[in-house]
């Protein structure tokens, strides 16, 4: 057992960019929705300068085109919340085998 105050440094590090990415996947995903809601309101408004059967095209084309995004955004945040997850069950783990270490240093400096 060793000291892992800089292996507990990156990880919290990592925990915090992880919890940056989330933040910002999350935001990402509540604008595609708001755009999403717009084109559907565009679509509802807009029968008199744009035909039916176009808006309709249109938002079909955004959907298609932005479904593969979505998936993956998707999948993207699913990954960095299970990773999120997994560092900082990893670092509870490192920060009691920190303590401990550290307890067991000073008690031989103690003895000496």
């Amino acid at each position: 057992m060793s000291c892992r105050c800089s292996e507990m440094s990156r990880c919290s590090r990592d925990i915090s960019t992880l919890g940056q990415m989330i933040s910002r996947l999350t935001q990402l995903e509540q604008e595609d929705t708001s755009i999403n809601t717009e084109l559907n309101n565009l679509a509802d408004v807009s029968g008199v300068s744009i035909t039916p059967q176009n808006i309709g095209e249109l938002t079909s084309s955004e959907q298609k085109l932005n479904h593969p995004i979505s998936n993956l955004r998707s999948q993207m945040l699913s990954d960095c919340i299970g990773e999120k997850s997994r560092l900082e069950n990893t670092y509870r783990c490192m920060k009691s085998e920190d303590r401990d270490y550290h307890r067991k240093q000073e008690e031989r400096r103690n003895k000496k």
